[in-house]
């Protein structure tokens, strides 16, 4: 796919911005933000498949791949309106992580996961709150994911359609390392690790971008306001 990326009325609440754009293996991964992106294990760009502009993120999980970005208070998104949104193409169908804040004790941090039957969850690791999608996400195929934080609902969407909904909050906010890719706990350390594809990841904090079925993206994230 390809396109041209236009203004973003809500840019001014992106706090996580990655194109995954790049050179084929090239580790170096750019937030437009400007958080520091450290790839783990064979974490790469791979020209082999993407959704817009040429490339994409590639994870391995033999390899232990995944990425890890500083903390920040802009992880914090326990209260208020979010955003969390992705194009993911998962090569396989185990439990995977895609998201996670690392804990400081007690396994508890907010996890954005693909389970055992590719359902999407977002979960408090460690807690009871957890919030799974009717439809499942398709290995080998390109899917726009989003977990939306509207007043005091969380919503699931799969290629811009809700496919889970309810009141539960399943985020936490902690101290440590944002991971990209894996599952990172206090008790059992990196985990659920992720293989396949991710491209134009963004998180919006204050603003819930879709809060009804909506038509996906067709150009990239856009990388200023207008």
């Amino acid at each position: 796919m390809a396109g041209k990326c236009v203004a973003d009325a809500n840019f001014a609440d992106v706090v996580l911005l990655m194109h995954f754009d790049g050179a084929n293996g090239a580790t170096s991964f750019v937030d437009v933000i400007g958080h520091t992106v450290t790839p783990v294990g064979a974490a790469a760009i791979s020209t082999t498949t993407s959704v817009f502009g040429g490339a994409s993120g590639y994870f391995v999980r033999t390899s232990d791949s995944y990425l890890t970005v500083p903390n920040d208070p802009d992880w914090n998104l326990s209260s208020g309106d979010s955003t969390i949104e992705m194009w993911i193409k998962p090569s396989d169908q185990v439990p995977e992580g895609l998201l996670t804040l690392s804990p400081t004790t007690n396994d508890e941090e907010p996890d954005l996961i693909l389970s055992n039957n590719n359902l999407l969850y977002m979960q408090d690791n460690g807690g009871q709150n957890n919030l799974a999608t009717s439809t499942p996400v398709t290995a080998g195929s390109w899917q726009h994911i989003a977990v939306v934080r509207s007043g005091t609902s969380t919503l699931l969407f799969i290629n811009g359609v809700l496919s889970g909904s309810g009141t539960v909050n399943a985020f936490k906010n902690t101290t440590n390392l944002l991971y990209i890719g894996a599952v990172n706990t206090a008790t059992n350390g990196t985990t659920y690790l992720y293989s396949g594809y991710m491209d134009e990841l963004r998180i919006t904090k204050g603003f819930a971008r879709y809060t009804t079925n909506f038509t996906v993206p067709t150009t990239p994230f856009p990388n200023a306001g207008p």
